[in-house]
């Protein structure tokens, strides 16, 4: 246990859960719109998860579910603007 008296997967799976759910907020937030500070973010996001997805043997199911949050967060925001890169 950590001395904030949590387990340390515990933290690491609520820190992960969030960032996934702030990006599915950006999504929402700036759906249609092709913001591209929104899009550049969570492009960033989706990255460092795939990266930690390459990376781990553990927390695979976690961090695949939160990779395609922040994919259908980016879709969201680039929905009806038809670039395709």
């Amino acid at each position: 246990k950590s001395q904030t008296g949590g387990d340390s997967d515990t933290l690491r799976h609520v820190k992960t859960n969030i960032i996934a759910g702030c990006c599915m907020s950006l999504g929402l937030r700036y759906a249609g719109s092709a913001e591209k500070g929104a899009v550049d973010l969570l492009v960033k996001h989706l990255e460092a998860f795939r990266a930690v997805k390459c990376r781990t043997k553990t927390d695979r199911q976690l961090i695949e579910c939160c990779t395609c949050i922040c994919a259908l967060a980016a879709s969201l925001v680039m929905a009806g603007t038809g670039d395709v890169p």
